[in-house]
């Protein structure tokens, strides 16, 4: 347990850094989503993270600012939903970002 909290506690002390973990339980399967945020300087973010569904791998997130890539790895969504989640994605990272401005 500690080999895998430890690092996640290691971040958390590092400056210029931003953790963000959510995870929801709906009866057998569990939801769990991880965001890291790298604050280099002022008005810059490298962004990281990953979902999983049911301890599968579903979906990662990379990029910088607003060039970021949300790709969603299984089709659990069909392709007009899984824009629109792939938009609100966006604007929650872009409501984000101006957090830290």
């Amino acid at each position: 347990m500690w080999r895998t909290l430890l690092p996640l506690l290691l971040l958390l002390t590092l400056p210029r850094r931003a953790l963000c973990v959510q995870e929801t339980s709906d009866g057998p399967r569990s939801l769990h989503m991880l965001q890291i945020s790298y604050f280099p300087d002022p008005g810059r973010v490298r962004y990281q993270g990953n979902a999983s569904l049911g301890g599968q791998l579903t979906h990662v997130l990379e990029g910088w600012d607003s060039n970021v890539s949300v790709l969603q790895l299984h089709p659990l969504q069909e392709p007009q939903r899984w824009e629109r989640t792939e938009e609100s994605v966006r604007l929650y990272l872009s409501n984000f970002h101006d957090l830290f401005l």
